[in-house]
């Protein structure tokens, strides 16, 4: 297998701007002082913007906390982007990948590339290429042109997954197909080296078109996991790297699938809990707590969000951000999922209905 095939990493890509970029600024203002999320991000991104005289990337860092720590996506996956590049802020890959972290567990799709080519160089993450294999999939079943690319690339190498020459070529056909050119002559190597597979393979199940614009989808496309309305998780820098730790669990155990609204009250606001996963159908929430923790060691609790009720799945009780990040990874690990999302217990309270 050649070894002049390399992956193709764009780590940072383009801003998410909003729609409603041409708002007032002293309305975008007034409503981002009074805790409006998506005001405060579409302040934050005019700031940020590099064609604005009024540029200033302090400001643009200091909006997009605020509505990254609110739980939206797009600010997440722009403030990123700000630590990646170090704008505004001391460049922090470990405090890029978190905030692509939480984005991209929401669907964000360039959130996933970002993600996932952080872990596949090891900028900010331990190198893990079976995780970047991972991210880089979710990405490129939204589309993303470099993630369909890296992808084939990490199946022609055997980098983080099984060698695989039919599934390398099916995925360099489909870059090439989006305009993506280090695709299109890879695959034509690979075709001359294996005449015997064939020229055509059929495209990934559920793969939506690239978007040769690298475009993000709209917001409503992203799948939430929380809605909490203002407050602020505290300032202390979560590690990147793997560590141990002792870790609190919910002082009281309740039967699976109990409510996590009477647990969530007795907590300590300023401490930190695991979020593992939301759902709109709270049978299935159910039925993961039965099926991951029998003991009654995770809760779940419901809030509103565009009119739909959630339900959000939490686990254990710390009290340090750095506490809940360790367990989080150790976590991980046994549940074979994505990372659990570090929250802060706070902004939880206010969120929960029950």
């Amino acid at each position: 297998m050649s070894t002049v095939c390399a992956l193709s990493l764009a780590i940072g890509g383009a801003f998410a701007y909003a729609s409603a970029d041409s708002a007032d600024v002293t309305v975008l203002l007034r409503n981002a002082e009074s805790g409006d999320a998506r005001a405060a991000f579409v302040l934050g991104m005019r700031y940020a913007s590099p064609d604005d005289s009024s540029r200033d990337d302090v400001e643009a860092v200091r909006w997009l906390r605020q509505a990254a720590e609110q739980g939206l996506a797009e600010a997440q996956y722009n403030l990123g982007i700000m630590y990646a590049a170090g704008r505004g802020v001391p460049r922090d890959p470990g405090q890029s990948a978190d905030w692509y972290r939480q984005a991209a567990e929401q669907g964000l799709a360039r959130a996933q590339y970002n993600l996932g080519a952080q872990y596949a160089v090891g900028d900010g993450v331990p190198r893990d290429e079976k995780r970047a294999a991972s991210w880089f999939e979710r990405a490129a079943l939204q589309g993303v042109p470099e993630a369909v690319y890296n992808l084939g690339v990490l199946y022609d190498l055997g980098r983080g997954v099984e060698p695989d020459v039919a599934t390398a070529m099916q995925w360099y056909e489909r870059a090439a197909e989006g305009g993506y050119h280090p695709a299109a002559s890879r695959l034509a190597a690979l075709r001359a080296a294996n005449p015997s597979i064939p020229s055509t393979q059929p495209s990934p199940p559920t793969s939506p078109p690239i978007s040769k614009s690298g475009a993000e989808p709209p917001a409503a496309q992203t799948s939430p996991s929380a809605a909490a309305e203002a407050a602020t998780p505290g300032a202390e820098s979560p590690s990147t790297a793997m560590a141990t730790a002792e870790t609190r669990q919910p002082q009281a155990r309740a039967a699976v699938g109990t409510s996590a609204n009477p647990w969530l009250a007795q907590l300590d606001p300023a401490h930190y809990t695991l979020q593992l996963l939301s759902h709109t159908d709270e049978a299935s929430v159910r039925r993961y707590l039965e099926e991951h923790f029998a003991d009654g060691s995770a809760r779940y609790f419901a809030f509103e969000l565009e009119g739909k009720t959630w339900y959000s799945v939490v686990y254990g009780d710390y009290a340090s951000h750095s506490q809940a990040k360790a367990a989080g990874e150790a976590l991980a690990g046994r549940l074979s999922g994505p990372q659990p999302w570090v929250r802060k217990v706070a902004i939880i309270q206010k969120a929960a209905i029950r």
